[in-house]
């Protein structure tokens, strides 16, 4: 039976319906609700099919790209719309380098000279200057007046000879001990095995061009009792001399009349001494000691150093004889002057 929608009437309102009729219109009615539930259950049908292996039809997916650590973009695609997220870099650390061990400041003795005196040397291994307190770079059984000459700062690498030490006695051991920055106390001492002092080992390592000298002028005292003897110590410019490393400064000159005592600082000195009898004939003898320091300073800070080689020999003195004749004073360089060899100086030092 087909139902037109325009004829169809309620059931009860048909002239001549039945009970059969109205029953065949709920038979229609319940075959259009199970044609929906067919439908419904198709469609379901169709969307599990989809989601198989076998299935042909392309249906919508949704596919999601994990970020990266690094510079790559996170990705999320869908059937409508596509998302691209911004990523995010992670700056890469590194780990600072360890720290460089301290290095050592290394004494070492170089020769021992024919008075005693121990020439000392020193290596420091760091790459730039080093500076220590006093108590760190220390002199024991040495002259008290060596002191004030110890190193305390350093040049890199090697210096030799650095300076020099008087022992207090003949018996007596000069040791110098010496902390570097990596706190290690390290001591050098002469022993058996020291070598005599040469020219060849006391040879500085920095070169020293300097050559001293004397110009000297006489004048006798009107009653010819006393010559008075001006000395000029030469061949020694104003600037010390230093390791490339530090800042020469002014040398420390101090002259020093052996015989009479007096000191004066400076390039010049007056001395007066009697004129005696001689051998030779009349003459006054002097006898000058001359103590030259380097000052050098490195930022600020100066320090003070002998100047060896040939300024040692200057220590203990050189003797002057002014011979008196009847036509005036000749001063010669002459330790004798017609008699036994004058005294020579003490060695002490230019404190």
């Amino acid at each position: 039976m087909v139902l037109d929608e325009t004829e169809a009437v309620a059931p009860a309102e048909r002239p001549g319906g039945t009970a059969d009729e109205v029953w065949e219109d709920d038979d229609v009615k319940r075959l259009v609700v199970l044609l929906a539930c067919v439908a419904t259950l198709g469609a379901a049908c169709s969307d599990s099919l989809a989601t198989t292996p076998d299935s042909t039809e392309p249906v919508p997916t949704t596919t999601a790209t994990a970020a990266a650590p690094t510079t790559a973009a996170a990705t999320t695609t869908t059937a409508a719309t596509t998302t691209t997220a911004a990523a995010t870099t992670t700056p890469e650390t590194t780990s600072p380098p360890p720290a460089a061990a301290a290095a050592p400041l290394v004494p070492s003795v170089v020769c021992v000279d024919f008075s005693g005196d121990v020439y000392f040397a020193y290596d420091n291994q760091s790459d730039s200057v080093v500076v220590i307190d006093a108590d760190d770079s220390r002199l024991e059984g040495s002259d008290p007046d060596d002191d004030p000459f110890v190193p305390t700062v350093f040049a890199q690498g090697t210096m030799s000879p650095a300076f020099l030490a008087m022992p207090t006695g003949l018996a007596d051991e000069v040791t110098w001990q010496l902390t570097g920055p990596d706190g290690i106390a390290l001591t050098a001492t002469p022993d058996a095995d020291t070598p005599a002092c040469t020219p060849e080992l006391l040879a500085p390592t920095t070169p020293d061009a300097r050559t001293p000298g004397f110009d000297t002028t006489a004048v006798l005292s009107d009653d010819g009792a006393s010559v008075e003897l001006t000395v000029e110590f030469t061949g020694v410019p104003a600037s010390s001399v230093c390791n490339a490393a530090f800042t020469p400064e002014p040398a420390s000159v101090r002259m020093q009349d052996v015989i009479g005592g007096a000191a004066v600082d400076g390039m010049t000195a007056t001395l007066n001494t009697p004129v005696i009898d001689l051998p030779g004939g009349e003459a006054a003898r002097f006898v000058v000691a001359v103590f030259v320091a380097d000052i050098c300073s490195d930022d600020g800070a100066s320090f003070s150093s002998w100047s060896l080689g040939e300024f040692v020999s200057l220590w203990g003195g050189v003797s002057f004889c002014a011979r008196v004749d009847g036509t005036g004073v000749e001063v010669t360089e002459d330790d004798t002057c017609g008699g036994p060899p004058a005294t020579g100086g003490a060695r002490n030092r230019n404190g």
